[in-house]
């Protein structure tokens, strides 16, 4: 019967194909025709020797040529079905196979687990009791080591207690100290419980004891009672001996209200540093005046006096100091008075014709490149409003390299904070535009009570007054001329007004010896006015014709600039001419007058 359906449907296709070909015979090709036949042939041929997949395709194939032939679809929507039925009865044959694998399988793990169960509950009762005989002989095995190792510990700390002992009575209190500190870390290893250990313990606390007694003793030897006190208490904690302790105790009360008992360096020890610091500088002072620097040594013994104003060693020093630099300033006065009368002489010379051009002061002053940059770099603005000044520093530090337009050298200046109180300075508030750095970096600091200075191209930002001491310091010489001396101080002479005589060409010794002192504090009122700072490690000296400072760079530079300015002193040249002429000279060049007047009585009077 299925081969007389074979034979059926293969007429029908042919009958389709041959009614299509007749039908589309003027718009299709033959091979096109053919092709049709060849796949509608091998699909049929396919699905009856049941390759329903190859007759799938060439179905498909066909549908692809014919789309819309409806005998092809129904023939590939049969084909399909007959798949679909045959996947699902191979799928149902797998499931009973496997499914019948399944049951064996678990029959025989059931089994297999039954008899491991049985082997597990035999091997797990026999570990059990092989655990628990390892378990009793191991917990036996460790308290005997713990024993032991007990026993090892005590018996070293006893080692360290009687060592602890031994330095005591050679009083290394630091070293039995260290002792008694690694016996008691070692004991608390221990179990305290113990008999052992609690003798142990015992034997620590007498010997902490002993050491706290001898710590009282030796600390009240050396005057620190306040520490003494503290060791005595100590050993009354520790010690069995109440009697004892508070013996003890007594006697340091008393030495502590005996001022022989007591040192120096318990009740002040800040004069002790003091005293540290004063000796340094003699040493140094010395030094400098046995070889020479007189300047430096002056400025080193009145730093002394600062610390100490009644060091005999110090005053007797600066006496001869200044015995020598008045030798040194006689031979001043004498050249100074040869040189002023040569001047004078050479005011003697016919004057010259007036060029019309003023002199001035051309001495160089150096300035480092970091100063000059202070003045050069321009901030567009600069807003602070409550920052740290440690912040500012480093903000103006950062802009100083945006702003730098210099060509040579690096861009910028180096700035720092010295001291760790620069975090608790207060806080900078301020508002500029268009000021230097410099001009910003004065405001920022003197709002704080801080200073800056020029050290090895380093901007240095420091505390004011207190730390004045730690500035770097420079010694310079000045020379100063008579006149402006007396432009500075409204003085003439070597004297000051109302003191003696205007003789130029006075001897200077008087002054040096009654009034060189006075003007020295002169001349320094008069630069602190004009805005320059003396620091305890300052000093000015003036031996009539030069100033020797000793200051920071900053204010060595302000110094320069005032004497700069007073020093230029504008000359003007005036021509005049002398004639001679005598009493009857003068005669001739009179003339003669008459003058009259009317009395009240009506006469007149004549006069001439």
């Amino acid at each position: 019967m299925k081969r007389n359906r074979v034979k059926k449907l293969l007429a029908f296709a042919v009958v389709l194909f041959a009614g299509l070909s007749f039908a589309v015979s003027s718009y299709a090709q033959a091979d096109k025709t053919q092709q049709k036949i060849s796949l509608m042939v091998a699909a049929v041929q396919a699905r009856d020797s049941g390759d329903l997949a190859t007759s799938k395709k060439s179905l498909e194939e066909l549908l692809k040529i014919a789309p819309k032939d409806k005998a092809v679809q129904q023939l590939l929507m049969d084909v399909n079905a007959a798949i679909e039925a045959q996947n699902k009865a191979v799928a149902e044959a797998k499931a009973k196979e496997a499914a019948a694998k399944a049951a064996e399988a678990k029959k025989v793990a059931e089994a297999k687990k039954a008899a491991e169960a049985k082997a597990a509950a035999e091997a797990k009762a026999a570990a059990e009791a092989k655990k628990v005989a390892d378990e009793k002989a191991a917990i036996d095995q460790a308290l005997a080591a713990a024993e032991h190792k007990q026993k090892l510990t005590v018996d070293k700390v006893y080692e360290l207690i009687d060592e602890s002992y031994a330095l005591i009575d050679d009083e290394k209190l630091a070293d039995a100290a260290q002792k008694i500190s690694t016996a008691d870390a070692k004991l608390a290893e221990c179990d305290s419980a113990t008999e052992l250990v609690k003798n142990a313990k015992k034997e620590i606390k007498a010997v902490k004891a002993v050491l706290a007694k001898e710590n009282a003793k030796a600390a009240a030897a050396k005057g620190d009672f306040a520490s003494a006190k503290q060791y005595a208490q100590d050993y009354a904690e520790k010690s069995d001996n109440s009697s004892d302790s508070k013996r003890l105790a007594d006697k340091i009360a008393r030495d502590d209200e005996n001022p022989y008992k007591n040192t120096l360096e318990s009740v002040s020890p800040e004069y002790v540093e003091r005293q540290k610091e004063v000796k340094n500088l003699i040493k140094r002072g010395k030094i400098q005046y046995l070889y020479g620097d007189y300047d430096g040594a002056a400025i080193t013994f009145r730093s002394v006096g600062t610390l100490d104003s009644n060091n005999i060693e110090s005053l007797a020093y600066l006496k001869l100091i200044s015995e020598k630099l008045n030798k040194v300033g006689r031979k001043t006065v004498e050249s100074t008075r040869a040189s002023m009368l040569n001047d004078v002489n050479e005011a003697w010379r016919l004057p010259q014709v007036y060029s019309g051009t003023l002199a001035t002061n051309e001495k160089g002053v150096v300035t480092s490149p970091v100063a000059a940059k202070l003045k050069e770099i321009v901030i567009p603005e600069a807003n602070f409003q409550e920052v740290p000044l440690a912040k500012v520093v480093s903000t103006l530090s950062t802009l100083s390299v945006e702003y730098d337009k210099s060509t040579d050298g690096e861009k910028g200046v180096n700035m720092v904070l010295y001291g760790a109180e620069g975090s608790n300075a207060k806080n900078v508030s301020m508002v500029l535009r268009g000021a230097t750095l410099g001009q910003i970096l004065d405001f920022a600091t003197r709002q704080v009570a801080y200073t800056y200075d020029i050290e090895d191209d380093v901007v240095v930002v420091r505390k004011g007054a207190e730390n004045q001491p730690t500035l770097q310091t420079d010694t310079v010489s000045f020379p100063l001329s008579q006149a402006t001396v007396t432009r500075m101080l409204g003085i003439s002479g070597t004297k000051a007004e109302g003191e003696g005589g205007n003789d130029p060409f006075a001897s200077n010794a008087a002054a040096s010896a009654d009034g060189g002192d006075k003007k020295d504090d002169m001349i320094k009122q008069f630069l602190t006015k004009a805005g320059v700072e003396f620091g305890p490690a300052s000093g000015l000296v003036f031996d009539g014709t030069t100033i020797i400072v000793t200051n920071t760079p900053r204010n060595l530079d302000k110094i320069r600039n005032i004497l700069q300015r007073y020093s230029e002193v504008k000359q003007v040249e005036v021509e005049t001419k002398f004639i001679e002429v005598n009493q009857g000279n003068l005669d001739q060049l009179a003339f003669n007058y008459n003058m009259s007047r009317v009395r009240p009585d009506g006469k007149t009077e004549s006069a001439h």
